[in-house]
């Protein structure tokens, strides 16, 4: 089957700037149901390239135990490159991101 995604601009969100100042793309897939004729999944997804090497570095996809458990979990409050602190109610840079040496795709599960 074919996935078809067009190329993102990189995310421009100025509060995330100010902890996370280097490019990251959020978008969506469209992959076609195999079983449905004329039906499309829109499967959203963050992508964030390698802070080291990304032409060389791996790279991982990461989906939570969906469906109903979001992949943005992982994201925003295990191993993106940016937290929630909701206690606080502010973003922080994680030191310890995945992507430090990896580039990572979340990728929302379909339902």
């Amino acid at each position: 089957f074919n996935i078809m995604s067009i190329k993102p601009s990189a995310a421009d969100v100025a509060s995330i700037q100010k902890v996370y100042n280097n490019p990251w793309y959020s978008g969506y897939l469209d992959i076609p149901d195999t079983q449905l004729t004329n039906v499309m999944h829109h499967m959203h997804y963050f992508f964030f390239p390698s802070q080291s090497n990304s032409s060389s570095d791996p790279v991982l996809f990461w989906f939570n135990g969906g469906p109903g458990c979001s992949s943005l979990l992982g994201a925003l409050y295990e191993h993106g490159p940016f937290l929630v602190n909701d206690a606080f109610g502010m973003l922080m840079n994680n030191k310890f991101s995945w992507n430090k040496k990896a580039s990572v795709v979340y990728i929302e599960s379909p339902s």
